[in-house]
């Protein structure tokens, strides 16, 4: 099936964790998370035909991330929490779209192409070097933001975008 968190979906036939560097290949059953236990990685690698969905979860990544298919978090949190630095690459999310990020990285993490984020960015420990590829998204549903109660900072140009209801404007 497509449930993340049942360790028979697996060929190591254990549910993924912190030190495992986990391939998602092109199957049948794309994994879903989107409810149980949040899921850990180590390295995360979608390959070329696969789909992973995040929704109503949180994935946490403590080391690359290496996207050629598609990874769909626009309804889950994306958790940066490597010690080394990490980067998002362009073009790494469905539509460069996330529902929140969080990072949790003393070394911090690098925006290397566009990225949207419709709710919560929370830089809890590291930063967040945007490069001007940050946008907090907003929409008829909500306006995202960059949550203060971390210890972290952005740095680097960001985009807020602000949605007025049709008649309204500057």
């Amino acid at each position: 099936d497509t449930y993340w968190n049942d360790a028979s979906n697996w060929t190591c036939n254990l549910i993924p964790y912190t030190g495992l560097n986990i391939t998602i290949p092109d199957v049948v059953n794309d994994p879903v998370l989107s409810s149980g236990l949040a899921a850990y990685v180590n390295d995360l690698t979608i390959e070329a035909g696969s789909v992973f969905t995040v929704s109503s979860n949180s994935i946490y990544i403590s080391g690359a991330l290496s996207v050629s298919g598609t990874f769909d978090a626009t309804g889950g949190t994306v958790v940066m929490n490597g010690t080394s630095a990490q980067i998002i690459g362009a073009s790494v999310f469905a539509s460069n779209t996330v529902k929140s990020l969080v990072v949790d990285n003393p070394s911090g993490v690098t925006l290397a192409g566009p990225l949207g984020v419709s709710e919560a960015v929370e830089i809890s420990s590291g930063s967040l070097a945007s490069g001007g590829n940050l946008t907090i998204l907003s929409t008829t549903s909500g306006t995202g933001y960059i949550d203060g109660s971390g210890s972290g900072s952005v740095t680097g140009d960001v985009t807020m975008q602000r949605y007025l209801p049709s008649g309204f404007g500057y």
